[in-house]
């Protein structure tokens, strides 16, 4: 399954990219195509170990070519695995829209688990991995 990674990274330590890069690791190891805004961000030649207004950061990122690539990538997603913390994300927030108007499924990403998440709380997720959590009614 081809997955897009959402998450975070404004306003987070080192743009959130360690937790991506695990993420990203994780599910391919499941045998998963990852989509990972933060691999591509580095291979622009981002450095997030610098604020996104420095210089060196400057000349080789632009937020809406990070954006656009960012909605590319969730349409030829089949799937959207949402890290730790998104809901504080307004970047999240956009990809999610358009995630949902073209009818992606959506799961979280807790604790190194997949779980599918539905409009009552969250469901075990069969389709995507072998380790799944089960939390019914859990709300965030």
């Amino acid at each position: 399954m081809r997955i897009y990674l959402a998450g975070p990274m404004r306003g987070v330590h080192l743009f959130n990219f360690p937790a991506f890069f695990a993420a990203a690791m994780a599910l391919r190891e499941q045998g998963h195509d990852v989509l990972c805004p933060a691999e591509r961000d580095m291979a622009q030649g981002f450095n997030p170990a610098l604020p996104i207004d420095d210089d060196e950061n400057v000349g080789v990122f632009s937020l809406a070519e990070a954006f656009e690539w960012d909605f590319n990538a969730i349409v030829k997603a089949d799937a959207i695995v949402l890290l730790p913390d998104w809901r504080d994300s307004s970047g999240v927030q956009a990809e999610l829209v358009l995630a949902h108007a073209l009818q992606k499924p959506v799961y979280e990403w807790l604790d190194g688990l997949i779980v599918k998440r539905t409009v009552k709380g969250y469901t075990v997720a069969f389709d995507l991995a072998p380790n799944f959590v089960h939390q019914e009614d859990v709300h965030g």
